[in-house]
């Protein structure tokens, strides 16, 4: 028992050591040791760390196994890369970039329909068939579209008698296309000759507008229908546009129209200014007018007829007692009686007219103006007269 006991002791013994001896000797025993404790966790383990760095060969397979790792680690790194690609999934330029799939080379039979559509249009416009031709160039312009189908499209049009608009619309067309020139020189000139030549031709497009709207306009002497903005053509020339609307001035400008162009024409209206108030003069109010006058005149010719009755008694008196008994003092007295009598009853005449038009007389008829004129000062004058032939008395009077 005790031999196979030490036996057992020794052998354990030795195996001890050749194991010690070993993980020191072998580099590859050392990395496999030393890498579990390194993939674990990133920094060294300090008991590693305090049990082999004493041989140089131990501090050697820690490089070794760092590449393996990071080897082994790569994959899980570079998913990163792949599950955050956000560019390549956010790549919208590359989804949404349309000009770059419309904008893909024609499939081969997009080029054989094309091409055969614009030969047959090419053999029309030989037959001077340009209706077809016209037809052809357009359904090959809409397969693919070349500078070449609208050149021949606008002169097809042209040689139709098409209108003049429309053909110079698909010449513009052409010769704007920045690939013209791919046409040629010469057809790129014969458009650009022949667009000029449509365009003096053609009406110039002018838009009206006023500020405000809704003004009526007349073109040379012409009523427009309809109110502002319009829209009109007119001729190569200068023309004369009114405007009028309600509540502002009647407005006239020129406008010198230029042939195929298209011009806005704005306008602003000035409101109408209110007309100032009239003066007006100062209106007195009416006064009664006194009948102080009126009585005194009528008084006058009252006691004027009574003096010419009373002496027109006497002289008719005077003239029968000379009548039955002539003498110069009944003579004298019946001349003088006459005389007097008459002057009373001119007088009375007189001075009744007077005082009959004072009292009728009334200012509530006359206008203001003739109110505010300054009334001139009111005045009579009586003017007795006699002579050996007659007597008599003259009234003259302002009111």
């Amino acid at each position: 028992m005790n031999r196979t006991s030490h036996l057992r002791t020794a052998f354990s013994f030795f195996l001890r050591m050749s194991l010690f001896c070993t993980s020191i000797t072998c580099p590859a025993l050392a990395e496999t040791a030393v890498t579990p404790k390194a993939t674990a966790t990133p920094p060294p383990p300090a008991g590693a760390s305090g049990q082999v760095t004493a041989p140089p060969q131990a501090s050697s397979p820690p490089p070794q196994s760092a590449p393996s790792s990071s080897s082994r680690a790569a994959p899980s790194t570079a998913v990163a890369p792949s599950t955050t690609a956000a560019p390549s999934t956010t790549a919208a330029p590359s989804t949404t970039a349309a000009p770059s799939t419309t904008a893909a080379p024609p499939t081969p039979e997009q080029i054989q329909a094309a091409k055969a559509a614009f030969q047959a249009g090419e053999a029309a416009a030989s037959a001077e068939d340009f209706p077809l031709a016209e037809q052809k160039f357009r359904e090959a312009y809409a397969i693919i579209p070349t500078p070449h189908a609208e050149y021949w499209i606008a002169y097809s049009m042209d040689k139709q008698n098409q209108p003049a608009k429309e053909v110079y619309v698909a010449y513009e067309l052409f010769i704007s296309n920045p690939a013209a020139a791919r046409a040629g020189d010469e057809k790129l000139k014969a458009a650009e000759d022949r667009a000029a030549a449509l365009k003096s031709t053609l009406p110039a497009t002018v838009i009206v507008e006023t500020s405000p709207a809704g003004a009526q306009v007349k073109v040379d002497g012409v009523i427009l229908p309809g109110v502002t903005p319009l829209e009109v053509e007119m001729d190569k020339g200068t023309h004369r546009l009114e405007f009028t609307l309600a509540g502002y001035d009647a407005t006239t400008v020129e406008l010198d129209a230029e042939a195929g162009t298209r011009v806005r024409a704005p306008v602003d209206l000035q409101k109408t200014q209110a007309a100032p108030p009239a003066a007006v003069a100062a209106v007195e109010p009416a006064k009664n007018r006194s009948k102080v006058p009126a009585i005194v005149t009528l008084g006058l010719a009252g006691a004027a007829l009574v003096s010419g009755t009373i002496f027109g008694i006497l002289a008719l008196d005077s003239k029968s007692k000379y009548d039955s008994n002539p003498s110069a003092g009944l003579a004298d007295d019946t001349e003088r009686n006459a005389l007097i009598a008459d002057m009373s009853f001119g007088i009375a005449l007189t001075l009744g007219i007077t005082g009959v038009v004072l009292i009728t007389t009334d200012d509530d008829g006359a206008s203001p103006a003739q109110t505010a004129k300054v009334q001139p000062q009111k005045r009579v004058r009586f003017s007795p007269y006699g002579s050996p032939l007659g007597a008599g008395a003259t009234l003259s009077g302002a009111f």
